[in-house]
């Protein structure tokens, strides 16, 4: 046996040792002070708890704007106008928790759990926009969205190569979301109007979100997966024009 192959079945038996460790349930705990039970499990573990150490609290972002009269929106009949936001801040996301994660060598299946805590968005707004070629939806203002809970459940096949190393695919997400509230001020420059902006969203999001699984299924499961390798491989350009790619499909939401 050549050394090549010698290696080869080295790595192998290695594999199937430490799947057993890593298949005898498929779900369990893990927090700072629990060892997870898997190498491939410690690998995503490690390296999200790394990531999630890093964010700045808050994440400022100073601008974002659009203009849906461009050639980017061209034939849009259902907005059209300009927006911008700035000095957007996200406070809590440092406190995100990798709550349960399993992984089956065999089946090469993995279930992921992140839960967000206490999330809020502040940010100001200026927006001149039509609805619908109809409806107008202008004014600025001051905002806040408050999410006091959100999980994230996340089902994939991950898989081991010789050049990338383990990647993500066959991505599937489901949201549970908690309260979210909203704190809207400045549409149509109307105090009045902004209350009953804030009515309807408070009462409609968190049951829209959490009843219509197949829809944010299909919109969110490639984006997630794309972040997620991403995150995994910083460094590859291969997954750096993917994150690319769904970054552009966002805007066209």
């Amino acid at each position: 046996m050549d050394m090549k192959a010698l290696t080869r079945s080295y790595f192998s038996l290695c594999l199937i040792v430490f799947s057993v460790t890593s298949i005898q349930s498929e779900k369990y705990e893990v927090s700072k002070n629990v060892e997870v039970r898997g190498f491939i499990e410690d690998i995503i573990n490690s390296t999200l708890t790394k990531i999630i150490a890093s964010i700045p609290d808050p994440i400022r972002i100073p601008f974002i704007g659009d203009d849906f009269g461009n050639s980017t929106y061209a034939n849009n009949s259902l907005i059209s106008g300009k927006f911008n936001v700035s000095n957007l801040g996200i406070y809590g996301l440092s406190t995100t928790e990798v709550s349960a994660i399993s992984f089956n060598l065999f089946t090469q299946s993995l279930n992921l759990t992140l839960k967000f805590s206490d999330i809020s968005t502040h940010f100001k707004y200026w927006t001149d926009l039509v609805l619908l070629e109809l409806v107008p939806l202008y004014g600025s203002g001051t905002n806040t969205i408050t999410m006091e809970e959100l999980q994230l459940f996340i089902h994939a096949k991950a898989t081991l190569g010789q050049n990338l190393g383990l990647s993500i695919s066959n991505v599937s997400v489901i949201l549970n979301l908690g309260d979210l509230l909203f704190d809207i001020n400045g549409l149509i420059d109307d105090g009045i109007f902004s209350a009953l902006v804030d009515i309807v969203l408070n009462d409609n999001v968190q049951e829209f979100v959490n009843g219509h699984q197949e829809f944010i299924t299909r919109v969110f499961s490639p984006i997630v997966q794309a972040v997620l390798n991403y995150l995994l491989h910083p460094n590859s350009l291969y997954y750096q024009s993917s994150l690319y790619e769904y970054r552009e499909k966002i805007k066209m939401l």
